[in-house]
């Protein structure tokens, strides 16, 4: 009877050990900035970021607050309000008007730039004359060639008036 009763003492004691196992104890500056990188545009703060990677204990939090402190010094995250952090934009992506030609090609026509962005058709992303839109700009292969993008967002759409005439009509008939 006392060896039964110890051998189930030791089993709750196992069993309790078990429960209090940590998930993640590891936090690494290359997981956060992952975390912001999935993140997009959105803002996060240590505590997302810590739901994130899955660790619930004060040092791995603690140690997320100083990757964030340190990547924000080094200017790839930037605090949009307190406790609020993002991930700095690209330098490759650029905001302009786009212009369609007759043969479906595009050119965006960005302030500061010298010359027009080349968009090949199949990478306009349903973008039509006359609309505002994000880029993500290629590098040069070589200075002969224009300077190559694709659309990534389209921001503002001027011919959403029109789309929208034209499927009212389409319907109605």
């Amino acid at each position: 009877m006392y060896l039964y009763k110890k051998l189930l003492r030791c089993a709750k004691a196992m069993a309790k050990k078990s429960r209090n196992k940590k998930r993640n104890t590891s936090v690494t500056e290359e997981g956060v900035v992952n975390v912001f990188r999935n993140a997009r545009d959105r803002a996060l703060t240590y505590k997302q970021v810590a739901a994130v990677l899955g660790t619930s204990d004060a040092s791995s939090r603690n140690r997320i607050i100083k990757i964030i402190s340190k990547l924000r010094g080094s200017g790839s995250l930037i605090e949009v309000e307190r406790g609020l952090y993002k991930q700095t934009p690209p330098k490759n992506y650029h905001v302009g008007r786009l212009e369609v030609t007759s043969r479906g090609k595009g050119y965006v026509i960005v302030d500061g730039f010298e010359e027009d962005v080349f968009i090949r058709p199949k990478y306009l992303n349903t973008g039509m004359h006359g609309d505002s839109v994000e880029i993500y700009l290629f590098k040069r292969r070589k200075q002969l060639f224009p300077v190559r993008s694709n659309v990534q967002k389209i921001l503002f759409l001027i011919n959403s008036l029109f789309l929208k005439l034209n499927l009212l009509i389409f319907l109605l008939r």
